[in-house]
C-alpha cells in the first residue's frame, strides 16, 4: 500500500460538542456533506450515506470517541480510513482530517486527486455551517451527471456565458473575495477555490459548490446547494432551475451512469 494520504486541518470558531455532531449526526451531516445520511452510533456502528440511486455507500466505524475522535472504513479488504481528530480549545475546535489507504498505482490517481479537492470544499462547507449559520434551518440539494464531455468542456461550461456566467475569469478569483453571475442574478463570496474543478461560493443565506472531476472514465459534474433560511422554502424551484441550466448545457445523450 502506498504511503499517500490526505492530511488536512481546518480551525472552526465553534466548540468541540457542536464539530463532533456536525460529523456524526446524520441531520448534522447533509448540511455540508451527502444530501441523505443516517448513523448508528458507537465503535461498530456505522455511517450510511447517498449521493442519490446507484451512489450510496456505508462506513464501519472503528473509532468513536466523542468530542475527540471519529475513524470509519468501508470494511471487508478494503484498506482505505478517514481519521477525524478533533482538538478542543475553548469556543475553538481544530479539525483535522486524514485519508489513508490509496493504492500506487496509476489506477488511483484519479480517486486520490478527487478526494484530495473534494474534502477541501467539503471542510470549508462544515466551517461555514458551523461557523455563519450555527443552528438555522437547512436543505441539501445536490444534483450528480456522469458527463462524456473533457474536463476543460465541463468546468469552462459550467462557469462560462451559458452556465454561471461569472463576471470576470475564474482563475482571477480569491477566497474572500466577492464575486457575481448572470444566472439569476446570483452574487456572493468566495469561500474555497482550491484548484480548478473545485468552488465554493456563499450565494445569499446560503452555499453554493461545484465540484468537476473524473471518474470511471467520465467527467462528474456535482452542484450541491446547502440552502439555509428561508432559501429552504425554494428548493424545489431551485433543483427546477439547475436542472434546467446543466440539462441545456449538457444533453441527455451526453450523460451515463458509471
Amino acid at each position: 500500500m502506498s504511503e499517500r494520504k490526505h492530511d488536512l486541518t481546518v480551525e472552526i470558531n465553534a466548540p468541540a460538542e457542536e464539530v463532533w455532531k456536525a460529523i456524526t449526526e446524520g441531520e448534522q451531516i447533509v448540511r455540508w456533506f451527502a444530501p441523505e445520511a443516517k448513523v448508528e452510533p458507537g465503535e461498530g456502528g456505522s455511517v450510511w450515506m447517498s449521493w442519490g440511486a446507484g451512489m450510496e455507500g456505508t462506513e464501519r466505524i472503528r473509532i468513536w470517541e466523542p468530542g475527540r475522535g471519529l475513524s470509519v472504513s468501508p470494511g471487508g479488504d478494503s484498506p482505505r480510513v478517514v481519521d477525524y481528530i478533533l482538538d478542543a480549545g475553548g469556543d475553538t475546535t481544530r479539525l483535522r482530517l486524514v485519508q489513508s489507504g490509496f493504492g500506487a498505482g496509476a489506477s488511483f490517481d484519479e480517486e486520490y486527486e478527487s478526494t484530495g479537492g473534494g474534502w477541501r470544499i467539503f471542510l470549508a462547507m462544515l466551517r461555514f455551517g458551523l461557523e455563519r449559520r450555527r443552528g438555522v434551518e437547512a436543505r441539501n440539494v445536490t444534483l450528480m451527471r456522469f458527463l462524456e464531455a473533457p474536463f476543460e468542456a465541463v468546468w469552462n461550461g459550467i462557469l462560462g456565458p451559458e452556465g454561471l456566467g461569472l463576471a470576470g475569469l475564474v482563475t482571477d478569483l480569491r477566497e474572500g473575495a466577492r464575486w457575481s453571475a448572470s444566472f439569476d442574478g446570483l452574487a456572493g463570496e468566495v469561500v474555497r477555490f482550491p484548484k480548478p474543478g473545485y468552488l465554493c461560493l456563499s450565494a445569499g443565506e446560503s452555499l453554493l459548490s461545484l465540484f468537476v472531476e473524473l471518474g470511471w472514465g467520465k467527467t462528474i459534474l456535482t452542484i450541491t446547494w446547502v440552502l439555509f433560511g428561508s432559501d429552504v422554502a425554494r428548493a424545489d424551484a431551485i433543483r427546477a432551475r439547475w436542472e434546467s441550466l446543466v440539462n441545456g448545457l449538457f444533453p441527455v445523450s451526453e450523460a451515463r451512469q458509471p
